[in-house]
């Protein structure tokens, strides 16, 4: 294939397009129905366990990966779903307290914050009750919900969130 029509291919399924109508496509093809404002695209949403792919592979290795017949992570170092559920909480949490901050919205929406934080001290009591998560490798699972508690104690310090 000649690198110039390869270059078109590419940019063609690498073209940007509105989420909500790409995802919607799929069922259009499924039910034989016409694509939404005729834009002939199916949208793959990956999720957030992408960050842990770092190759370009095949279907077939995919499907290898899938069944367990390969294994094509990045790295063994993931982090358990909740934890990292959690962490991207606390991230929001930061940039909500620090945009509030930059426009002097703190105050305002300090009982929304309050009630967030909150909300992830109870996940992290939730979490450390469970007798099934983690089993393998349970002390590194609670020291990560400890290293999540003190990054929100340090939140709760720093935007006076009692």
């Amino acid at each position: 294939m000649p690198a110039e029509s390869y270059k078109k291919q590419l940019a063609e399924v690498l073209d940007k397009e509105c989420l909500c109508i790409g995802l919607s496509n799929s069922a259009a093809i499924t039910y034989k129905n016409t694509f939404v404002k005729n834009l002939n695209a199916v949208t793959i949403c990956p999720g957030p366990n992408i960050v842990n792919f770092s190759n370009i592979v095949s279907l077939q290795t995919m499907v290898d990966h899938i069944y367990g017949r390969t294994n094509i992570l990045s790295g063994n170092d993931r982090p358990h779903m909740f934890i990292a559920e959690l962490n991207l909480y606390i991230d929001h949490l930061k940039e909500m307290l620090i945009e509030d901050r930059q426009t002097g919205q703190l105050d305002k929406n300090k009982k929304k914050h309050i009630s967030f934080y909150q909300n992830l001290r109870n996940g992290i009591l939730c979490y450390s009750g469970l007798p099934c998560v983690a089993d393998t490798n349970r002390e590194t699972f609670n020291w990560l919900l400890d290293l999540a508690s003190v990054e929100l104690d340090c939140l709760s310090y720093q935007y006076d969130l009692n």
